[in-house]
């Protein structure tokens, strides 16, 4: 009798330490959830305002698309000017070179020619003003650009950064998941 006393005795206290070591096992997966837990609501929060910096970020490039048009246009209007200064110093080059039409052979006349030679040195000064005003225009519309590029490669690093947190937070919600299944297990 003393025997199976001592057994169950023993049996009690095995049971016993066991339910200690699981309620111990309990306690600091409990822990570890609460844990996880405030780790993704920290991470949440950085996502929060890392999103909240990309807004402010992407209103600074809003005119993005209306800076890419207006380089495009000042770069075609500069090519055009440059064609059109081309075209006059081919015309003044004529005109100081010839006194006669070489195609019907009558003689220019010499105030005609320093007319059109005025006119296209005129003309050709107004075009090489607005040329150096566009080249002005495109110069500060590339910084703009610039500084455009920079700001979206800071907006890809920040959707990079969120990418990451939420591959985290999803690993968490995953060890998370586990952890509880244990704590049922060890319940149980």
């Amino acid at each position: 009798m003393e025997l199976v006393s001592e057994k169950i005795k023993l049996q009690k206290e095995a049971i016993e330490e066991h339910q200690k070591y699981n309620d111990a096992e309990i306690e600091k997966k409990l822990n570890e959830v609460t844990d996880s837990l405030s780790q993704i609501n920290v991470i949440n929060k950085n996502n929060t305002l890392i999103t909240k910096h990309i807004v402010v970020l992407s209103n600074k490039i809003s005119d993005q698309s209306l800076t890419e048009k207006k380089s495009s246009k000042l770069v075609q209007l500069e090519s055009k000017l440059e064609t059109r200064l081309k075209k006059l110093e081919k015309e003044e080059k004529f005109y100081e070179e010839n006194h006669d039409c070489p195609t019907c052979k009558q003689s220019i006349a010499e105030e005609f020619r320093r007319d059109q030679l005025s006119g296209i040195n005129q003309t050709k000064g107004e075009i090489g003003v607005a040329v150096k005003d566009i080249e002005t225009q495109i110069q500060i519309t590339s910084q703009r650009l610039e500084e455009i590029q920079k700001i979206v490669k800071h907006v890809q690093e920040h959707n990079n950064e969120i990418v990451r947190h939420n591959s985290t937070i999803s690993a968490v919600h995953t060890f998370i998941s586990k952890t509880q299944k244990d704590i049922k297990a060890l319940s149980d």
